[in-house]
């Protein structure tokens, strides 16, 4: 009976863990709209709660992590800063919360740069709670292209655009009639296909200044460059 009350004044004096964890991962830009979030364990924890914040909403919740990584389970809104922090636990109590870490989730996906179809293919990932998405294109402030009702984050253009000038296209999405924030502009240029010029015929000859050679030069496309050699 005296032991068994002497392990239970112990087991009162434990208390939770001294120390915030270190949160590692995400931070600064990442490319995923479901990132796997990281922390370094602290001594005493048996369990850890992470929190993921758009400003002061809180975007995600998850509690009774047993190690010291995790998947978000729903994706998260991209172009907008976001951060999170994480908390250890023991069965006596929680402990202090870690500094806050703050990333972006940007698209990698995007048709940006110099493209060579005039009839790109543009993706993004997925917004939480977003049932539609709506589609800008633009040439400087004149708005080209609009596309409303698009189900899934992938969309064909329709038609053509317009070649060697600069182009910046933007997408949100919508749930019922409550449009989400605009995504950043991104920027892109129709340069069409690379094109290039080799030689089909006549090269690798020789003659006298002035003289006709046995095969005529001539270009890929088989138009003749010149019926002589060089002098």
């Amino acid at each position: 009976m005296f032991f068994s009350f002497f392990g239970a004044v112990a087991s009162a004096g434990a208390s939770a863990p001294a120390k915030p964890p270190v949160a590692k991962s995400p931070q600064r830009t990442v490319v995923t709209v479901r990132p796997t979030f990281t922390w370094r364990k602290v001594a005493g924890a048996t369990k850890y709660e992470v929190h993921v914040y758009q400003g002061s909403i809180l975007l995600l919740k998850k509690t009774g992590l047993k190690s010291a990584s995790w998947k978000a389970n729903k994706a998260l809104p991209m172009n907008v800063s976001l951060t999170w922090n994480v908390r250890g636990s023991s069965p006596r109590g929680a402990g202090a919360w870690s500094k806050s870490l703050t990333f972006t989730i940007v698209d990698p996906n995007a048709p940006q740069g110099t493209i060579s179809t005039t009839k790109p293919t543009f993706t993004w990932g997925k917004v939480a709670h977003a049932a539609k998405y709506e589609l800008r294109v633009y040439q400087g402030r004149k708005l080209l292209m609009k596309t409303l009702g698009l189900k899934r984050p992938s969309w064909r253009c329709s038609k053509a655009l317009p070649m060697y000038v600069s182009l910046t296209w933007k997408v949100r999405g919508s749930v019922g009639r409550r449009a989400h924030a605009w995504s950043k502009s991104y920027a892109l240029k129709v340069l069409g296909p690379a094109t290039q010029m080799a030689a089909s015929a006549g090269d690798a000859q020789t003659a006298v200044a002035g003289a006709t050679v046995a095969t005529a030069p001539a270009s890929l496309s088989g138009t003749p460059t010149t019926s002589r050699s060089p002098a």
